[in-house]
């Protein structure tokens, strides 16, 4: 039941993955993706305090987000600054970067799990990923606002200037 609820949001938002894309952008998109993973992850941290199996279902509508919006906007953006020519390599270097990163996930995973238990995995992947959103959509921010300019601007005519005192005079 949780992989048909997964497949059927997967489903739907690359169904609509155009339509979304343009309305929110793909940076933007990139930058939801980390929140949530942040808020999937806290859900199942918290599963074993719920009183049925049967809660699991609504984390697994999140992996309509965490998997396909990054998915496709991920290739969408390494297919927008690939060199020409080089688009396949890049796309197949995302794919590669992505699958090393699980294979990553499930050794640390499994060592973190072993040592500290299921519910303390999921709550500091959960921190993580939280922490990871927050300062994406900082640096976001500062990229697209950058500092104003002084309100004075010192202007040389590359001529010495000479300051005199009060006492000088």
């Amino acid at each position: 039941v949780a992989l048909a609820v997964t497949a059927v949001t997967e489903i739907t938002v690359f169904y609509y993955q155009a339509q979304i894309k343009a309305k929110f952008g793909i940076n933007w998109l990139l930058l939801l993706t980390p929140f949530a993973y942040a808020v999937r992850q806290a859900w199942y941290a918290m599963l074993p305090s719920f009183s049925s199996p049967w809660w699991v279902l609504p984390a697994q509508t999140l992996h309509g987000l965490t998997f396909a919006l990054y998915w496709s906007t991920g290739n969408d953006m390494v297919q927008s600054i690939a060199p020409r020519g080089l688009t396949t390599a890049m796309t197949g270097l995302f794919s590669g970067a992505n699958n090393v990163g699980g294979l990553l996930g499930s050794i640390i995973g499994g060592i973190v799990y072993d040592e500290f238990g299921g519910r303390a995995l999921f709550a500091g992947v959960s921190l993580i990923n939280f922490t990871l959103g927050f300062a994406l959509v900082a640096a976001k921010l500062r990229e697209d606002h950058p500092r104003r300019p002084p309100a004075y601007v010192r202007l040389s005519t590359g001529v010495p200037v000479v300051e005199l005192e009060l006492r000088d005079l």
